[in-house]
């Protein structure tokens, strides 16, 4: 997708924050009749990247900010739309690997915030095109071809944004804005979280799973991904995870803190919190890999510094799938879903795990995998979990050559 050289920006200024992790100095100033303590947000989105789709465009109209009071009241939010041009048409897959996309700045008050909501358009931006060369069909979009532009009629699924969700998607975690500095704020927009696969139904929707952190809370890890023979691998899925075994939720004892996937030379690069992580490689026809590191504030673990965190996969040679059928008895909405998350027992007999693949399906719809992207054959735990409902879990082993047909009820 072709951008205005305003929106996807690796200015030095903000090289120089991610680098050094700090909130940068800036103009303060009050936009509040002369009242004085307020700082400026300057908000990038970055995204926790999918290796089920070829491109996620999202169309996004604008960020509010709550200035607290009644959440109702269109006086209790201050939007950031007079900073940059909206609306803004944005492939979240090209948001990797420290790649950001520049939402504008706006002048808050002081102090701790807690909310924060972004704004899906309906109406894509005009004047830019997406990775076929072609106008966006749709304001919010998945492409499914892993080789678009070898594609003669491709695979492209409109994605419709539930009515709950127009009035703009709430932002997990609140954020600090710092008297007469500029705080930058980072949005993950988790693509693969936010999306819901509907099946043979034709319907697919987008409900934004976000999160937001300030760039001084950051470390990054970085590495390259290799094959058996030292060639870097392209299209990797990378991900930071976080093991709780004391969750009260099965559901809940594997997070995914960040993910992305390797380009062209098998380089990636994540954004972290500090603290123990277990990071993920996985692509559909290597076994998986994993690793534990622990970072710390302003750390950067990457080869350069002798420290980056870097795989060898081995192909896959015995291979299987998993299929069924999503049922959530009693759904109260024809928009509710289910999260299967297969996962892995990080050795022989261990209870600590890592996931390998999660999916969103919609109720009464089949899961049916690209036969071109098997899992490993092996053992895995299939934790579904659907809002309202309890997680159910689900013991799998297959062989090679192996489908195995795990009906999901809830």
């Amino acid at each position: 997708m072709l951008l205005r050289s305003n929106k996807i920006f690796a200015l030095m200024f903000s090289i120089f924050c991610i680098l050094g992790l700090i909130s940068c100095g800036g103009g303060g100033g009050s936009s509040d009749g002369g009242i004085v303590g307020t700082g400026t947000a300057s908000v990038a989105l970055v995204d926790s990247a999918s290796e089920d789709y070829a491109a996620v465009y999202v169309t996004i109209n604008d960020i509010q900010f709550h200035l607290g009071g009644n959440e109702n009241s269109p006086n209790s939010w201050r939007s950031i739309q007079e900073s940059i041009e909206y609306p803004v048409t944005v492939n979240l897959l090209e948001l990797a690997n420290g790649v950001r996309l520049d939402l504008g700045i706006v002048e808050l008050p002081a102090g701790h915030h807690t909310q924060l909501r972004l704004v899906i358009g309906d109406k894509a931006e005009q004047g830019t095109i997406n990775i076929l060369s072609q106008a966006h069909p749709y304001a919010n979009y998945v492409i499914m071809d892993k080789d678009p532009g070898d594609a003669i009629d491709p695979e492209i699924h409109e994605l419709k944004v539930p009515s709950g969700e127009k009035s703009g998607a709430k932002v997990v975690g609140g954020y600090f804005i710092a008297e007469n500095q500029t705080t930058e704020l980072i949005l993950d927009f988790d693509a693969c979280r936010s999306i819901v696969q509907a099946g043979n139904s034709g319907q697919w929707l987008l409900k934004p799973t976000l999160k937001i952190d300030s760039t001084e809370d950051y470390s990054i890890i970085k590495g390259q991904i290799t094959n058996e023979t030292d060639n870097g691998l392209e299209g990797v899925l990378v991900s930071a995870q976080q093991y709780d075994s004391t969750a009260s939720d099965v559901k809940d004892e594997v997070t995914v803190a960040a993910a992305t996937l390797t380009d062209e030379n098998g380089y990636y690069s994540l954004f972290v919190k500090p603290g123990a992580y277990n990071i993920v490689a996985f692509r559909s026809d290597k076994m998986p890999a994993f690793e534990k590191v622990t970072t710390a504030v302003g750390q950067v673990l990457a080869p350069d510094n002798g420290n980056g965190v870097n795989f060898e996969l081995e192909t896959s040679s015995e291979n299987g799938w998993i299929v069924g059928t999503v049922t959530i008895s009693g759904a109260s909405t024809e928009e509710q879903y289910a999260t299967l998350s297969f996962r892995q027992a990080v050795c022989t007999g261990c209870d600590e795990k890592i996931e390998i693949k999660s999916l969103n399906i919609l109720n009464g719809q089949a899961f049916n995998p690209d036969p071109s992207n098997p899992l490993p054959a092996g053992d895995y735990t299939l934790v579904a979990s659907s809002f309202g409902y309890s997680t159910s879990v689900y013991e799998i082993s297959f062989a090679d050559g192996e489908t195995k047909d795990v009906p999901v009820d809830f």
